[in-house]
């Protein structure tokens, strides 16, 4: 099991990003999970936004700090709707970006991308969801 409470963290508020890069420049994207930090700071979500390449994935859900905390354990959903593109990009207008997993979905695949606080690096794998098994 993976610990939510070890984050990637921005040093700046001022516009922070995260890139993750995608298996290949036509890789197909249906949604975004992005998990966040789970001590508090819920409010910093509030302008969080995806997207592939240059278009915008949607956040169905409410970004209020009441709801993310609520779906802390679940992420917050991007639905990217087939869109394809080489590069996974995370805004965050003026709040500093904390992030403990990146998780997209699409043809076939499920795309992690997990920060090693050790090392400071994050590390990206491509799952072939015919052999992926969850865990209740």
């Amino acid at each position: 099991t993976y610990d939510y409470n070890v984050i990637a963290h921005s040093y700046s508020d001022q516009n922070p990003t995260f890139i993750v890069d995608l298996p290949n420049s036509q890789t197909l994207v249906e949604k975004i999970i992005i998990y966040p930090r789970q001590d508090g700071q819920y409010g910093r979500y509030s302008q969080m936004a995806v997207k592939i390449d240059n278009n915008y994935c949607e956040a169905p859900q409410n970004m209020d700090a009441d709801m993310i905390e609520v779906n802390k354990e679940k992420g917050i959903i991007f639905q990217c709707n087939g869109t394809i593109g080489s590069v996974i990009t995370v805004e965050n207008g003026n709040y500093h970006l904390q992030i403990a997993e990146v998780v997209a979905f699409g043809s076939g695949h499920k795309f992690v991308s997990v920060f090693d606080s050790a090392s400071g690096n994050h590390f990206d794998k491509s799952v072939d969801l015919t052999t992926l098994i969850r865990l209740p």
